[in-house]
């Protein structure tokens, strides 16, 4: 019974902290008039690409990174969706696997550069757990990091099932950080411990 209250009371407090983190973490006016240093782009479902080379086109930042994209990819959208000649592409790493690691790649990218004004873009159900993950990654730094969330086309249940799953994914993440500046791996580098998780989540993560 104990046990029982332990893990109830452990759960409201849990679900009292990501609620907070997600109202008082929310998505900056998408104001251009500033042009950022840097716009960094977790990729992902909401995160149109025609969307984030329209807002370079219209001045959002000088360089961009996108974290997990190869070149070769930003060659065929730059192809396919054009490019101002004055923005620079930064290389973030060919392949990441989740938003931690997402976070340690551009983390990385703005140490490296000293980059002092950013501009995030995340889908909006998104960016709480992001921009915490990347305020994390910059600790330190003298930077600004201003956040817009991308409103995608769902239905109601999609959007019900992203916010679900965000909140699931929010303790993961943070144990993804809390092991990696530890041990200086990633979590998700150990086969068996990134099947388990794999397996976890299709227990408890809604399909959108």
């Amino acid at each position: 019974m104990r046990l029982f209250k332990a893990l109830l009371i452990f759960l409201v407090l849990f679900t009292a902290l990501v609620a907070t983190c997600f109202i008082l973490v929310r998505p900056d006016a998408a104001d251009f008039s500033r042009r950022a240093e840097l716009m960094v782009v977790f990729k992902g479902a909401g995160t149109s690409t025609e969307v984030i080379f329209s807002m370079l086109g219209q001045g959002a930042a000088k360089r961009f990174a996108i974290p997990g994209t190869p070149r070769e990819s930003i060659e065929l959208y730059t192809r396919k969706y054009g490019l101002p000649p004055d923005v620079e592409f930064i290389p973030a790493g060919d392949w990441t696997v989740s938003t931690f690691d997402d976070a340690l790649q551009a983390g990385r990218i703005i140490r490296e550069g000293k980059y002092q004004d950013v501009l995030l873009v995340v889908a909006e159900y998104h960016v709480a757990r992001s921009k915490l993950l990347l305020l994390a990654e910059t600790m330190g730094c003298d930077c600004s990091i201003r956040v817009i969330g991308l409103q995608g086309e769902w239905t109601n249940r999609q959007k019900a099932a992203n916010w679900y799953n965000e909140a699931i994914k929010f303790p993961g993440s943070a144990l993804e950080y809390a092991y990696f500046h530890l041990t200086g791996s990633l979590l998700t580098d150990h086969p068996r411990v990134n099947s388990f998780l794999d397996m976890l989540k299709g227990l408890v993560l809604m399909e959108t």
